[in-house]
């Protein structure tokens, strides 16, 4: 486990006593001055978690392909007046919407992104790797591709010219919100670094991961996005052992894939993997016992399977894999950059010394064509039976 993740641990401990010290009150199990002595204790451990993120989010600081650093939401908000205004009492809530381009833990997406950036300083992650287009609709209707017949051919004068066909389907993309809240406490909302430290962490950590789940795995329904895997988004690989040369590896299926994306027109530039299917991959070896995919000093931003950049998540299923055009494939509408509010009357936040800080982001995504995304089962499927 990373020193970020075992932070991000210690700090999920600190909200859950905080749930249950609140609890505790509400049931009638605790007096108020135990109360206050019980929240002042995490109120101080909460302050020195968020001290730490500040020195580990300052040795590991991401910077955008410019080479100048660029902002996190966190910092942006503790520099805001908004935030100066709510602790000296002059408002009793402080609102900003992010400046972009935002920094978070998880890469940054500058507002003109057009697809993968090569720089390996920005690390590569599902939402930056589609293009991002800013909208004021509450839905997006758009055409998606279902078939394209190619028939430009070369003609005799004045014959009669061919013409292209192109099928298509009306789609909508209704526009989603994606909001989570916690409760800090006094101390850590009085030092502005540490609280920097802990919206970055926490906050905007959070709701890049669920992001990335929606974009991946949302299944439309309700107030889910439609991601990439679902039935329709993706067009699934189809490769047995009948249709794979003998001894193909996954490696070879992944470079299958690629090539049946630029047989139709296609530029695969990305495969979206599993950390654990990547480790895999990268642990392949070949008979003298030589690693394939580089060395083990080699940072895992420098390897390109194919040439393709593998962009890596968590939220992707395990054992699934996805060849992509992200560039021609698909489209996030933003609707709102992530929007952070932090407020005290709240509940009864004032009675126990603390704040709530929501953070939320509006959002449609548009899968235009199935045919940009080959994938499935990161496995080569079993000879029909009787082969």
């Amino acid at each position: 486990m990373s020193e970020f993740e075992v932070l991000i641990e210690q700090a999920k401990r600190i909200e859950e006593k905080l749930a249950a010290t609140e609890k505790a009150q509400g049931d009638g199990k605790a007096d108020l001055a135990k109360v206050q002595e019980a929240l002042a204790k995490l109120g101080e451990e909460q302050a020195s978690l968020g001290r730490k993120l500040v020195v580990l989010q300052q040795e590991s600081t991401v910077k955008a392909s410019t080479g100048q650093q660029t902002a996190t939401l966190g910092a942006q908000f503790v520099a805001s007046t908004a935030y100066a205004d709510l602790m000296s009492g002059k408002t009793q809530k402080a609102v900003l919407a992010a400046a972009s381009p935002v920094t978070t833990p998880a890469g940054s997406v500058p507002a003109d992104y057009q697809g993968l950036k090569a720089e390996p300083e920005l690390p590569a992650t599902i939402v930056a790797a589609f293009p991002h287009v800013t909208t004021t609709s509450n839905s997006i209707s758009y055409l998606k591709e279902k078939a394209f017949t190619n028939a430009a051919a070369e003609v005799a004068e004045g014959a009669v010219k061919p013409e292209s066909m192109i099928e298509f389907e009306a789609a909508d993309a209704p526009v989603r919100t994606i909001p989570h809240f916690i409760r800090v406490t006094k101390q850590l909302a009085e030092d502005a670094p540490a609280l920097a430290a802990y919206i970055n962490s926490r906050m905007m950590y959070g709701l890049a991961r669920r992001i990335e789940k929606q974009l991946l795995l949302g299944d439309g329904t309700g107030a889910n996005l439609k991601g990439v895997l679902t039935d329709g988004n993706y067009t699934p690989h189809g490769f047995t052992e009948d249709t794979m040369p003998a001894g193909s590896t996954v490696l070879d299926l992944i470079r299958r894939c690629a090539a049946t994306m630029r047989k139709t027109g296609y530029q695969p530039n990305a495969v979206f993997l599993s950390p654990m299917d990547f480790d895999t991959l990268r642990g392949m070896k070949d008979q003298n016992g030589n690693y394939i995919m580089g060395s083990p000093l080699q940072a895992g931003t420098d390897i390109r399977p194919w040439g393709l950049q593998v962009v890596e998540s968590a939220e992707m299923t395990e054992g699934k894999f996805l060849v992509a055009d992200t560039r021609m494939g698909a489209t996030v509408y933003d609707r709102t950059p992530p929007v952070l509010e932090m407020f005290e009357q709240d509940v009864d936040n004032v009675q126990r010394n603390l704040y709530t800080v929501r953070v939320e982001q509006r959002m449609a995504f548009a899968v235009e064509t199935a045919n940009a995304f080959i994938g499935g089962d990161l496995a080569i499927g079993k000879a029909a039976s009787g082969s």
